[in-house]
């Protein structure tokens, strides 16, 4: 069968049918929002990627927010403590995918 392996994500239907509230619009009521966008993804994840994906996408977007975390006083010790924290996070995951840049900014922060 040449259709094998191939998927079709409803995305138009979902926002037809799920999401026709105008709620979920931009302000000229033709393209979705940013809601409306979340939503359609979140529903291509549970379809799409596996567990151990989803779990990992979930521990990237936490340690990307601490990365750009600005502290009002980036040498206090606290602070230091929590970028020497973020550093093995990174290490963690090194193993899984690069994040060399991520590191090398991290590592010039720390005193």
């Amino acid at each position: 069968n040449e259709d094998q392996g191939r998927y079709y994500f409803p995305a138009y239907e979902i926002m037809m049918d799920e999401l026709r509230d105008y709620r979920f619009y931009e302000a000229d009521l033709i393209h979705p929002n940013s809601i409306a966008e979340k939503y359609i993804f979140k529903r291509f994840e549970e379809a799409f990627f596996d567990e151990n994906l989803q779990n990992f996408i979930v521990k990237w977007q936490k340690i990307k927010a601490e990365i750009s975390h600005r502290p009002f006083n980036e040498k206090s010790e606290s602070h230091q403590k929590f970028m020497k924290n973020l550093l093995q996070k990174l290490e963690d995951i090194a193993s899984i995918v690069d994040v060399e840049k991520e590191k090398e900014n991290l590592i010039s922060r720390i005193i």
